[in-house]
């Protein structure tokens, strides 16, 4: 009798597991696989452009110009007449420093900016007639441009046009030492328009390393340089005028950066 009711608990044990068993075991498994997870933390804050700047750049400059004589009453002194001239390139040092503001759009950048560029771009020209002792110098000494700039943003990266107003300080001098000797100069502002194009990469939230080349065309000037011994008269224009410029620039915190929302 005990044999038989030992046998009916054993079955109705194994009847119990058998049915049970199929549901708790991959249950169980579920739970125990279940990844736990943890809050994300949240997204890094982009690079904002936004905001204004102010830095120095330093580079050098080229520069082609046109000189043609339109008057020549010195009696010897000063070998050109009227219609005749001469064009040569040079080349110097230019640096100086910007100030300005942008404004961030997504990916799309637009500001304004001012410079100011002192430079030391010459070039001697020794005149091929009489004795060939006259010698003529141009020299550009200032370069300011007010200028809208146009940009494509990546994060820190900044790729960018630049298109406006630009002016130069130039002069133009000639020394004759032999034979009718004489000297004179003299200097103008030539009006003109500029563009360029560079690039700029913010190494901290405030600090931006860039490099930017420009092309700058300016208007014609009459010098009188006959230095008081007569008229003798050039139009002038540093026609072709380019920089090349490394960059650094301090951005003021606006604020903090803001997430992009590209």
């Amino acid at each position: 009798m005990k044999k038989l009711l030992l046998s009916r608990v054993a079955l109705a044990a194994l009847a119990m597991s058998a049915v049970m068993g199929p549901a708790m075991g991959p249950a169980l498994a579920a739970d125990l696989s279940q990844p736990i997870y943890k809050a994300l933390p949240p997204p890094a804050p982009a690079f904002s452009w936004s905001g204004c700047y102010i830095g120095g750049s330093l580079g050098g400059g080229y520069a082609w110009t046109q000189n043609t004589n339109t008057v020549n009453t010195t009696s010897g002194f000063g070998d050109f007449g009227p219609g005749q001239g001469f064009a040569q390139p040079s080349s110097g040092f230019a640096g100086g420093g910007q100030l300005g503001c942008n404004y961030q759009i997504t990916r799309f950048v637009v500001g304004i900016e001012g410079s100011y560029l002192g430079a030391n771009i010459k070039q001697d020209y020794n005149s091929p007639f009489g004795g060939r002792d006259d010698v003529y110098t141009n020299k550009l000494d200032a370069i300011a441009s007010v200028v809208a700039r146009f940009g494509w943003a990546f994060d820190n990266w900044l790729y960018y046009t630049k298109i406006g107003w630009a002016g130069a300080h130039a002069k133009l001098s000639v020394v004759d030492s032999v034979g009718i000797t004489g000297a004179g100069s003299a200097s103008h502002w030539h009006n003109g328009f500029t563009i360029g194009t560079g690039v700029e990469y913010a190494v901290t939230r405030n600090w931006i390393l860039g490099f930017e080349s420009n092309y700058y065309r300016f208007e014609s000037k009459s010098y009188e340089i006959g230095g008081g011994d007569g008229l003798y008269t050039f139009d002038s224009r540093p026609r072709d005028v380019y920089s090349f410029l490394g960059r650094l620039s301090f951005k003021f915190d606006m604020g903090g950066p803001v997430v992009a929302n590209y």
